[in-house]
C-alpha cells in the first residue's frame, strides 16, 4: 500500500469490541494516525460483512441440522454463495463442513464426527450500522459518514476492489480523531480476528493527507469545517 493510502479493517483497527444488543454500540474503532488527515472517498467501494454467531451442541454423528438465532435470521442473498454466508468451527477453530443452509427455517446442516459444541458464524438480516467520527478529547460524535440497514449490506454485491457499496459522505477526519463502526442490533456482532476463512470483513479505504504538505490556512479551514459539523 502506498504512503498516501490507508484502510480501516479488522486487521488495522485499534479496538474490536462486543456490541450491546438493543442499542447503538461500537464494534470497531480506528484512530487517525498522528500527522495526517483521513480523507474519505465516495468514489471507491467499501466492504462491510457483519456476522453473528451461535454456539450449539453437535452430536458427532455426521450430518446434523442445527438451529440459528431466531433474533438474527440468516440472510438469503443471490449475490453470496452458501460458503460465504455461513461458516462452522470446532472448539479449536478448525473449519467444519457446512453441508447446506435452510434459509426458510433458519437452520444449517453441519458435518462433524465429534460430540461437542460448534460455533456457527453467519451473515444475518436485521439491525443497522453506521460509521461515525468522534472527537478524541470529548468523545462527542462529530459526523456520520455512513448509515444503512445490515440487511441491505448483506444483500448487495460487494467485492474488495469493485464494490457497489460506498460511503455517504467524504468528510475528512483530523489526526487522532476516532472512526467507529457502530451497530444497533438484537444480536451480537462477531468480528473475530485471525479466524480462518472468517465471514466478517471490513474494508474502508481513505486517502492519507500529510499535514506537513498543507499550509496552516488549509489546515485551519478543514478544522473549522469539521468542528462546525
Amino acid at each position: 500500500m502506498s504512503r498516501n493510502k490507508g484502510v480501516i479493517s479488522i486487521e488495522t483497527a485499534n479496538n474490536i469490541r462486543k456490541n450491546t444488543p438493543g442499542q447503538w454500540s461500537e464494534v470497531l474503532q480506528y484512530k487517525v494516525p498522528r500527522g495526517y488527515f483521513a480523507q474519505f472517498l465516495t468514489n471507491q467501494g467499501i466492504n462491510m460483512y457483519l456476522p453473528t454467531f451461535v454456539t450449539t451442541a453437535h452430536g458427532g454423528a455426521g450430518d446434523e441440522v442445527l438451529d440459528l438465532n431466531p433474533d438474527a435470521p440468516v440472510v438469503d442473498s443471490a449475490m453470496l454463495t452458501d460458503d460465504i454466508t455461513v461458516k462452522a468451527y470446532d472448539p479449536n477453530d478448525s473449519e467444519l463442513t457446512v453441508v447446506s443452509v435452510d434459509y426458510v427455517n433458519n437452520q444449517v446442516t453441519v458435518n462433524h464426527n465429534t460430540a461437542e459444541d460448534v460455533k456457527i458464524v453467519y451473515l444475518p438480516r436485521g439491525g443497522s450500522v453506521r460509521i461515525s467520527v468522534y472527537r478524541p478529547s470529548s468523545g462527542v460524535q462529530s459526523y456520520v459518514l455512513f448509515e444503512k440497514g445490515i440487511s441491505t449490506l448483506h444483500l448487495m454485491e460487494q467485492d474488495k476492489t469493485d464494490s457497489l457499496l460506498t460511503l455517504d459522505d467524504p468528510f475528512p477526519a483530523p489526526e487522532k480523531y476516532l472512526v467507529k463502526v457502530e451497530v444497533n442490533t438484537d444480536y451480537e456482532v462477531d468480528l473475530t480476528p485471525n479466524l480462518n476463512n472468517k465471514v466478517g470483513h471490513i474494508y474502508i479505504p481513505f486517502r492519507k493527507v500529510n499535514i506537513n504538505n498543507l499550509t496552516q490556512q488549509h489546515i485551519n479551514r478543514i478544522n473549522s469545517l469539521f468542528v462546525s459539523k
